[in-house]
């Protein structure tokens, strides 16, 4: 097992080919990974605490969009 230590608190292990990260020799299993695309005018209009906010609102702003195109009238198109 090869080991990252990047400070006291927060370390990378790489375990059975699979990198895994501990906050104080705890193995985190909930969020490795967020992959999205954070548009400048988005970090400049909202005061986000963290990324989970940001994905909370992008996610709820999603599915308002999808609504609104289902209530789109097709005849028009």
């Amino acid at each position: 097992m090869k080991e990252f230590v990047i400070n006291e608190f927060l370390s990378l292990k790489l375990e059975n080919g699979i990198t895994n990260i501990y906050v104080n020799d705890k193995k985190i299993l909930r969020c490795k990974a967020v992959l999205i695309e954070i548009l400048i005018e988005d970090l400049n209009y909202y005061d986000f605490e963290s990324i989970d906010e940001y994905i909370d609102k992008y996610k709820k702003a999603k599915d308002e969009t999808k609504e609104k195109a289902k209530k789109i009238p097709l005849s028009n198109i």
